[in-house]
Formats: C-alpha cells, structure tokens, sequence
C-alpha cells in the first residue's frame, strides 16, 4: 500500500492554501469575473503570503515626457468590415496594432472600443471577440479584455472602455501590441462579420507611417479609344 508523506511545512502551506481558495471563492466571490484571465487586470496572488493583492499604483509620466514626437501618434485598430468563415472553432487573429513604441499613462488614460457585429443570420450562435494585448517578440498573452458573445443573428453595437487600472491600459508598454482575435464556430455553416471597428488606446504611442510624396508626370497620356 503506497501512502504519501508530506513535511510539516508541506502541510501547512496545502492547509493554508486550500483555506485560502475555500475562503475566497476565487472566481465567483472575491473577484466577481467570470475568470482568472479577467480578474488578473485587477489582482495578483502573493505566492509567498498566499493572499490576494492589487496590482501597485500605476506611475504616471511627467510633463516632459508627454511631449508628443513628430513622428509618434496615438496608436489604434481601426476597419471598416471584416468578416470570417474559420471552421476551426478556435481564436484566430483579424487585426492587430502597429508594435507600442512609447506609452505615457496619465490619470485619464484609457482604452475605448466600438464595434458592431453579426453571425450568420440563423442556426446555432457561436461567435466570440476579444482584444488581447501581447508581448511582440515572443507573443506571450500580458492583458485581455473581456470575451464578447455569444454573436447575435442581429446587427448589434458593442461599446466598452477600460480604466487606468485595466490591464488592457496599465500593462501596455514598449514592444508590445494589441490584437483583435475571434471565435467563428466549428463543425461549418458559421459566419461572423465585424465592421466599424475603432480600438483606441489613449497612453500607447506608435511610429507614424512613412509619406510617400506622389510625382506629376509633366507629361499626360488620354487612352483614345477606337470604335471598329
């Protein structure tokens, strides 16, 4: 007969630990979201005290760092209609930011979202959204907004905006980007349109696009066109 042992100190922390979760209810009680990933944009477990924190003060930029650059500007998502028919049941990405080159946070800094959106019109309702913020390099998920849906059959606007405390807005810094990402439905037969699209995110700047400068020909050329 195998029995396991454990150390006092082992069992101190498991007792402690399951105290902990019982006492809190993690997801449904204290934190009052549907799931870790959204309560994370709050809260942060201390593994050594084994306590529930929230996230530090965020730290503000001074005056002299928010002079804007010439070539920076407020970084956004923005599109007039995207629509997918992915199978796969699984997220996939249909947009992402220009990679944050700077991020100011003031007081009022926010991040604000619009969009409107439809499935197929009819049958099972499966399509989901989110806006996810990521490290650049490596990909790794940092801060999510929360997952809108189900779909409706029905043209539907969504509006949301997050506080400084959100993680969408306190945890955005240089290198990393934001993506817009849905869920289609699997198994066939399910469509998911978006349009009027806009993410904005208030203290986050990127590098504007080039100029390119058009060149007149100083020479005109009109097709004729030949009657037989």
């Amino acid at each position: 007969m195998f029995v396991m042992q454990f150390s006092s100190a082992e069992l101190n922390f498991h007792q402690s630990y399951s105290t902990f979760i019982y006492d809190y209810h993690l997801d449904d009680d204290f934190f009052k979201h549907e799931n870790w990933m959204d309560a994370r944009n709050y809260f942060r477990i201390n593994t050594t005290t084994c306590s529930i924190e929230t996230l530090p003060n965020v730290k503000f930029a001074d005056n002299r760092d928010t002079e804007e650059a010439h070539d920076l500007e407020p970084l956004k998502i923005t599109f007039a209609c995207k629509s997918s028919v992915d199978a796969s049941g699984e997220w996939v990405e249909i947009a992402s930011s220009k990679v944050i080159f700077a991020s100011k946070h003031l007081q009022d800094s926010t991040a604000d979202l619009k969009f409107t959106w439809h499935d197929q019109g009819g049958g099972n309702r499966k399509g989901q959204l989110r806006v996810r913020l990521l490290d650049a390099l490596t990909d790794d998920d940092v801060a999510s907004s929360p997952v809108y849906g189900i779909a409706p059959h029905e043209e539907t606007v969504v509006t949301d905006c997050f506080d400084l405390n959100h993680g969408l807005v306190r945890h955005c810094a240089e290198g990393y980007r934001y993506v817009v990402e849905v869920v289609v439905g699997g198994g066939g037969g399910h469509a998911l349109y978006v349009k009027d699209f806009e993410f904005k995110s208030s203290p986050c700047l990127v590098q504007k696009d080039p100029v390119v400068e058009s060149v007149e020909s100083e020479y005109s050329y009109e097709p004729t066109a030949y009657i037989q």
